[in-house]
């Protein structure tokens, strides 16, 4: 995957960019691309297709590939913006919630893999969470 998202978008708003790019920059244009451009479509799901059988024939299970989506959308659109958006997201969550406030200091790695280890009685924020992390993942087409 990392490859494909290294080319040139080559059409539309940015064919200067790197899919990377537009993906990080511009995610609603990226999702839009995807769902709308057949062509598009079906080279990002053959990429997803190959990074997916890669991973399996690593021995790597259904629920770490979705683990690995989220890494992956991670290292593109860059830590510091994901962490940037994480806090943003803890400030509302709290601000919704302010009888039942998150820690502010949150590392967002420990909620990654959906375990919240030392968060327990916060569910509806980690719902949440939880749909933060699966809205920036890597999304998947077939």
């Amino acid at each position: 995957m990392r490859e494909y998202f290294a080319k040139k978008m080559g059409m539309g708003r940015y064919p200067d960019k790197t899919i990377a790019e537009v993906f990080s920059n511009d995610r609603r244009y990226f999702d839009q691309i995807l769902y709308k451009n057949a062509k598009f479509r079906a080279e990002y799901a053959k990429a997803l297709e190959q990074w997916i059988k890669t991973q399996e024939e690593n021995g790597v299970s259904h629920g770490h590939i979705d683990l690995n989506r989220i890494l992956l959308a991670i290292e593109i659109t860059g830590e510091d913006k994901v962490i940037s958006l994480f806090k943003k997201l803890i400030e509302v969550l709290n601000a919704e919630w302010p009888d039942k406030k998150l820690p502010e200091d949150i590392d967002y790695k420990a909620t990654l893999d959906g375990k919240y280890n030392g968060l327990e009685g916060y569910g509806p924020q980690l719902k949440r969470i939880q749909t933060f992390w699966e809205r920036l993942a890597i999304p998947t087409v077939w």
